[in-house]
């Protein structure tokens, strides 16, 4: 919002996971209750289940960006089914009842309205995380959105959500909390720089979103990726979650706690810096995955994460804990590399 609505307040801005289309993301959250329903519920899955389908993910889509690693470079490349996973009349460990597998087809597809429009993009496979939205209880953002400012009712249900209840918070729409403007010409003319985050393991807010609004500015502003990147660049940080957490490279920076460094190569507080103060852009920021999950343990991997649109495809030979394995490549180029030769 800051960079859409306030362009004069700040020369750089990092911002990270951001919640875009607030009240569309809000009616995607809420649906989560709906689908799965209360701890034994047909639908309900278990945390153990949820590790099932998990690694049944990754098993399907692991490979898709060249390397079998535990991470997924191009969750949008991946078209999960869990149709493999269900039981056979015999089975009944390692697998999910039909009802279930229903479950999981719902947590892995957009929303749309009765017209067909998206609503809202899906979660991106690879979220491993079911804390926010599948433990079987209503998640709280969404059924407070609705209760205390869509509707001022604190008796409203969350059993009930419908689409009725997502247009009227789009009519709503307080403080322009959707901040879904592609226009930021004012931000680009006084050359104030953009610096957009996101993790691909985020469970809360769908890593689809930030796509779709790079797209949006691209589309609204015309301008390409190489026009765009004078003041706006996008990076999509495999094995991240919401900011934080996550199996991947993703000391990145994001707090202090967060940071393997302050270089700026490695850093993007300090990557904002020196964009705004010596006009040097970051082409990619270098994530750090640490043994104890914590600054100063034993380094297990490291990951140069890409500039949106390009993508991390691994060059096919070399550990792929190393930087130097992976290259930013078109989507396209990681597309062709996966048609049969």
């Amino acid at each position: 919002m800051q960079a859409q609505e306030f362009p004069d307040q700040f020369d750089g801005i990092v911002a990270g996971a951001p919640a875009f289309d607030f009240n569309a993301l809000s009616y995607w959250a809420g649906r989560f209750y709906k689908a799965t329903g209360p701890p034994g519920s047909p639908t309900f899955l278990s945390a153990q289940e949820w590790d099932t389908v998990y690694a049944d993910i990754l098993k399907q889509c692991d490979a898709l960006d060249g390397a079998v690693d535990g991470i997924l470079e191009a969750p949008e490349l991946c078209h999960y089914s869990p149709a493999s996973i269900v039981c056979r009349t015999d089975q009944k460990e390692n697998c999910l009842v039909a009802e279930k597998a229903a479950t999981v087809d719902i947590a892995f597809s957009p929303v749309y309205d009765d017209r067909g429009k998206l609503i809202y993009p899906r979660l991106q496979p690879g979220c491993n995380s079911t804390d926010q939205y599948f433990s079987g209880y209503p998640a709280p953002y969404p059924t407070d959105w609705y209760r205390f400012v869509v509707y001022n009712d604190s008796s409203w249900d969350p059993r009930t959500l419908r689409l009725k209840d997502y247009v009227a918070g789009q009519q709503l729409n307080p403080f322009n909390i959707a901040t879904w403007s592609g226009d930021l010409s004012r931000f680009h003319r006084r050359r104030g720089k953009l610096l957009h985050l996101h993790g691909l393991q985020d469970p809360i807010i769908s890593s689809e979103i930030s796509n779709r609004y790079y797209g949006l500015v691209s589309e609204t502003m015309g301008l390409g990726p190489a026009e765009l990147d004078d003041f706006y660049r996008y990076f999509r940080i495999s094995g991240l979650a919401h900011c934080e957490d996550g199996t991947g490279s993703n000391f990145i920076g994001l707090s202090e706690k967060l940071a393997a460094s302050r270089a700026p190569e490695e850093n993007v507080l300090s990557a904002i810096v020196k964009w705004v103060e010596e006009d040097m852009a970051p082409e990619t920021i270098l994530g750090t995955k640490f043994a104890n999950g914590r600054r100063g343990g034993r380094v297990l991997a490291q990951r140069r994460h890409c500039k949106y649109p390009l993508m991390n495809k691994y060059r096919g030979s070399g550990n792929p804990s190393s930087p130097e394995s992976w290259e930013c490549v078109e989507k396209v180029e990681l597309e062709m590399s996966l048609l049969p030769r």
